[in-house]
């Protein structure tokens, strides 16, 4: 499940735990920030803001791809799009499996898709 609003996500995330709950044996949640700082080639370099903007159908996609491929019980994205400033939540990410290595494997190539449209 995708989200643009930061409070209905989490309000699916304890909706999903109640009704999951006996089938999972591992919730991941992993958050990202805008950092003030941007490393290319390398360097540091000094970072204001960012202007991201995700399509929501394209996260949609990924995600039904890895809840697939790593048979998770279920996922859920919050996604940040604007002018973010420095602080700022880019990406929430929820995911809830049966055992933690599907989960650790699945976050890492889902953030690397993602990370593509940013």
């Amino acid at each position: 499940m995708i989200f643009d609003n930061l409070e209905e996500y989490k309000k699916y995330i304890e909706k999903v735990k109640e009704e999951l709950k006996g089938e999972y044996g591992f919730i991941l949640n992993s958050s990202g920030y805008v950092r003030k700082y941007s490393v290319v080639d390398g360097r540091k370099i000094e970072v204001n803001s960012l202007d991201i903007n995700v399509n929501l159908e394209i996260l949609k996609n990924i995600g039904e791809e890895m809840k697939k491929k790593y048979n998770l019980l279920e996922l859920a994205i919050y996604h940040n799009n604007g002018k973010l400033k420095v602080g700022e939540e880019i990406v929430d990410i929820t995911i809830f499996s049966r055992h933690r290595h599907e989960a650790f494997e699945a976050l890492k190539e889902l953030i690397n898709e993602i990370k593509k449209y940013h």
